[in-house]
């Protein structure tokens, strides 16, 4: 995938993820002032545990690579299509808002309606 960062933790590496969260387990269990302020009650501390499989995907989220570059196809066609929605949008605005001076267009005087009944003579 070109352009993206991929995080994978497999079972076999799930270790200096488990380290890290054993280190931040220690510290809220000893340190009153940190369990305090993560709001934290002493009941809810548990030693964390390896639970299975973490995958962690991690795409940037620059342009370039959203319209050209990004493995999912839905994706760039969804990118695609807010950029030309937003220029259809610009161009709209750019025609309507240069037609009249002010906000109101001048109203033409009312006519009535000529309506001829079929069953009369225009004679």
């Amino acid at each position: 995938m070109a352009g993206s960062r991929v995080d994978y933790i497999f079972l076999g590496k799930v270790e200096p993820l488990m380290e890290q969260q054993r280190q931040q387990y220690a510290d809220l269990k000893s340190n009153l002032t940190r369990r305090l302020l993560s709001g934290a009650r002493p009941e809810q501390l548990r030693e964390p545990q390896a639970l299975g499989l973490a995958v962690k995907f991690h795409f940037p989220i620059n342009p370039h690579f959203l319209l050209y570059k990004h493995p999912d196809t839905n994706v760039r066609t969804t990118a695609w299509l807010t950029v030309l929605t937003s220029v259809f949008a610009l161009f709209m605005q750019l025609i309507y808002s240069s037609g009249t001076g002010n906000a109101s267009a001048l109203q033409a005087a009312e006519r009535p309606a000529i309506v001829r009944n079929a069953s009369t003579n225009a004679n």
